[in-house]
């Protein structure tokens, strides 16, 4: 026999293991590509990417494509110089689908500003990510 996982010595048994267990685990990604796939992501924002703006938002709502854990995520706001933005604490309404929400303490003036988020899914994935949108001036 002259196959690759004829049996010979110990180091050609591990390396016949270690090409077969790749093997099945690709297998097993190629069968369910969905499971692999899936990670928490950013669906939607209020305002959304690059949007102009006419008037301040109340806050800034991101919709995240699966459950996050409140006390692992955030969001914060600044100003095109990098001044942070004050917003309440992140909150979140009870159902599954609802909006992460930072609520604005004050009114935006003009101007370009930065949002940079952070969200934790149940299983404890990290996934952050940044938009921009502007205010136009009056």
């Amino acid at each position: 026999m002259t196959g690759f996982c004829q049996v010979r010595s110990v180091r050609r048994i591990v390396r016949c293991i270690a090409v077969l267990a790749v093997a099945v685990a690709g297998v097993g990604v190629a069968a369910s590509p969905s499971a692999a796939l899936r990670h928490l992501r950013l669906v939607r924002s209020s305002p959304s990417k690059d949007a102009t703006l006419t008037t301040s938002p109340d806050a800034i709502q991101l919709w995240l494509s699966e459950p996050t854990e409140l006390p692992g995520s955030r969001v914060t706001l600044a100003t095109e110089a990098g001044a942070v933005v004050a917003t309440a604490a992140l909150t979140r309404a009870g159902v599954k689908s609802a909006p992460l929400v930072a609520t604005l303490l004050k009114p935006l003036a003009a101007g370009t500003y930065k949002v940079t988020w952070k969200a934790m899914s149940k299983d404890g994935h990290v996934v952050s990510g940044m938009f921009g949108f502007k205010i136009a001036g009056r």
